[in-house]
């Protein structure tokens, strides 16, 4: 990659430079497939400390604002104000939710009426109702809920239950490794969450995530 990168600051043809760029995009492409690997295989080093779900969910939604701006899809956010931070890793919680976005961007690319992404994060507490949370022993933890919902292709009911295998993907070859959204699941699972999907025709997907406040 660093390589490809230098060869295009020098001043070389048309034809070289097209050829150049397609070695770095597909070099970058791998180094993502392997990214993806370490972090389902849980190579990678967990550094918890006290996290703002809020803020990881506004950073991954600035990181995709180009995508959203290029495919004309309109963001809507609704997050609850003064959210308890929990112990966590943002890093890896913010490439759990590009995974997830990455995805609704995909399933709403191929409508063609208006697009609409939606994340809603709240505090769930034993005081509440619960119906839905999943989290074991819920009753005597604070949950915070972070739902992500795009109106794109729906996920068939057959293969709802797979998308967060290892290698499963819907995409073409060449558009995604069906690594992504299983390594969000690792990801989730390592911070003692719960990540599931809930698709219907004509309406589309949403992916939650559940996770516990950890102090």
């Amino acid at each position: 990659i660093g390589y490809a990168e230098l060869l295009l600051l020098k001043d070389l043809d048309d034809d070289t430079k097209k050829k150049i760029k397609k070695i770095n995009t597909e070099a970058l492409r791998a180094a993502n497939i392997v990214k993806n690997l370490q972090t389902f295989a849980r190579q990678d080093r967990y550094e918890k400390e006290y996290v703002d779900i809020n803020r990881i969910i506004e950073n991954a939604i600035d990181t995709k604002g180009h995508e959203f701006a290029s495919n004309n899809i309109q963001v809507v956010k609704e997050l609850e104000k003064n959210m308890p931070w929990t112990m966590g890793d943002a890093l890896h919680l913010q490439y759990a939710f590009l995974a997830i976005i990455g995805n609704a961007i995909h399933a709403m690319e191929e409508i063609s009426n208006r697009r609409v992404f939606a994340v809603k994060a709240k505090l769930i507490t034993a005081g509440d109702k619960l119906e839905g949370v999943r989290i074991s022993d819920q009753i005597s933890k604070k949950v915070i809920r972070v739902s992500f919902n795009d109106n794109g292709v729906s996920i068939p009911e057959d293969i709802i239950g797979k998308i967060f295998d290892p290698f499963f993907t819907t995409k073409p070859v060449g558009k995604g490794a069906g690594l992504g959204l299983s390594a969000a699941y690792g990801i989730i699972k390592e911070h003692n969450g719960v990540i599931y999907a809930e698709s219907k025709e004509g309406v589309g997907t949403t992916i939650t995530v559940e996770l516990p406040v950890k102090t």
